[in-house]
């Protein structure tokens, strides 16, 4: 079979909820890939970024508590896709370099930046749906949108320095 005919073949359909939520668990395994590159490159900041790992990790954990509570399946190739995507994204992230006024650094942080804005609303909607349904009672999704919008603050005081960077060295002595 070609790569073409291949291609049109149908993919089969999933459930939206659950497409929705294995997509936000392969954005969180990407999301940990991250911050451990940045840890890695990042000696100042390094600590910051294996906390932001931990606490990605964490809610990734309820998260798959989420998708079993929801009655879905978890998707391990949507996973898979979602970690090979990311490793991509990381390499293209090293060659533009991760140091202080390199555009991979921006970058990244942009990324996690955005990755933990939807964190945030994913929260937020399971909170709003998970109402008056006891399954959910054990959740704390406020809790957990609080903790994200915390580190949502904190990615971005980060990403906004690294713009600072990021401009200062492209316009040296203005």
């Amino acid at each position: 079979m070609t790569s073409a005919a291949f291609l049109r073949r149908p993919v089969p359909r999933i459930a939206p909820l659950q497409g929705y939520l294995n997509d936000h668990l392969a954005g969180a395994a990407g999301a940990i890939g991250l911050v451990e590159m940045l840890r890695d490159v990042d000696g100042g900041d390094s600590e910051f970024f294996a906390d932001a790992g931990r606490r990605i990790r964490a809610n990734r954990e309820v998260l798959l508590k989420a998708v079993e509570t929801a009655g879905c399946r978890r998707s391990r190739l949507r996973e898979l896709l979602g970690i090979v995507t990311s490793f991509a994204g990381q390499l293209r992230l090293r060659i533009s370099g991760l140091r202080a006024g390199d555009l991979g650094r921006l970058e990244a942080l942009e990324l996690l930046a955005l990755g933990v804005e939807g964190q945030c609303a994913l929260w937020s909607f399971l909170w709003e749906a998970s109402q008056n349904d006891p399954a959910w009672d054990d959740f704390d999704f406020a809790g957990l949108k609080d903790s994200a919008r915390h580190l949502h603050n904190e990615v971005d005081k980060r990403h906004e320095q690294a713009f600072r960077e990021v401009w200062h060295e492209s316009r040296p002595g203005v």
